[in-house]
């Protein structure tokens, strides 16, 4: 079954769901009898738990068919803005251009495309929470 038969299926099964719902809350209304409005409260709640699923489901299948137009434009060439050009005016809202970072790359010395020597943040605080690596105490090494 392809994809668009899978949506127009799933909203045929969300639509049935809202009539069951629409009839059970008419049924509720036009009756006392305890035992109907119970059954009636179980109907809806299944017909709402399963309208929750087909709609999960039908915002995943078209998640996933978006995802797949988006990367077969990628894949085309003719999806995006061209790149831009060097010496060409940029608006407002675009990206700001970091500039050559020289020689000696974004590294904070030692050789060209050396990593620096530690971590470029600050030690963790006493409210860090994450595990740490315990001591060994074995009586092997002796």
């Amino acid at each position: 079954m392809n994809e668009d038969a899978t949506i127009q299926d799933l909203h045929r099964k969300i639509d049935r769901e809202k009539a069951i719902i629409n009839a059970a809350n008419q049924m509720r209304q036009a009756t006392n009898n305890a035992a109907v409005n119970s059954r009636v409260e179980s109907q809806i709640r299944d017909a709402r738990r399963n309208m929750q699923y087909f709609e999960q489901t039908l915002n995943d299948l078209k998640t996933r068919h978006m995802s797949a137009d988006m990367g077969s434009m990628a894949l085309s060439g003719n999806g995006g803005p061209p790149p831009p050009q060097h010496g060409s005016q940029r608006s407002v809202g675009d990206a700001g251009d970091y500039g050559n970072p020289g020689p000696g790359g974004y590294s904070q010395g030692g050789a060209p495309g050396m990593m620096p020597p530690r971590a470029p943040y600050a030690p963790p605080g006493p409210a860090d929470r994450t595990p740490r690596a315990k001591p060994n105490y074995s009586k092997l090494g002796r």
